[in-house]
């Protein structure tokens, strides 16, 4: 196999479940359900770093390398979609707060 393609394929399958899961995270209202998620986003994060880290140890280091890029987007994503799920939740106890006054 074409060792470029190791780094896309394992880029491609390491970025895009983090990310999508990510997203996914943000839809309803933050009490439905969607926002545990993102914790599952994190256990993917932590088993692609220990994957890379096995590829590592078993000298695949073009995939490997694809695993950590793919890290590295799912952080963004997985961050950029931190903060908008916190401030959902900020604004839903924030019209609780004034439907209770």
């Amino acid at each position: 196999m074409d060792t470029m393609n190791d780094f896309k394929l394992a880029f491609i399958l390491t970025a895009a479940p983090i990310t999508a899961v990510g997203v996914l995270s943000m839809a309803g209202a933050a009490y439905e359900g969607f926002f545990g998620l993102w914790f599952v986003g994190i256990a993917m994060w932590v088993a692609a770093v220990l994957a890379a880290i096995g590829f590592a140890l078993a000298l695949h280091l073009r995939t490997a390398s694809g695993i950590l890029a793919g890290v590295v987007v799912g952080s963004v994503a997985l961050g950029a979609t931190c903060f908008a799920n916190l401030n959902l939740l900020s604004l839903d106890r924030r019209d609780a707060h004034y439907a209770a006054s």
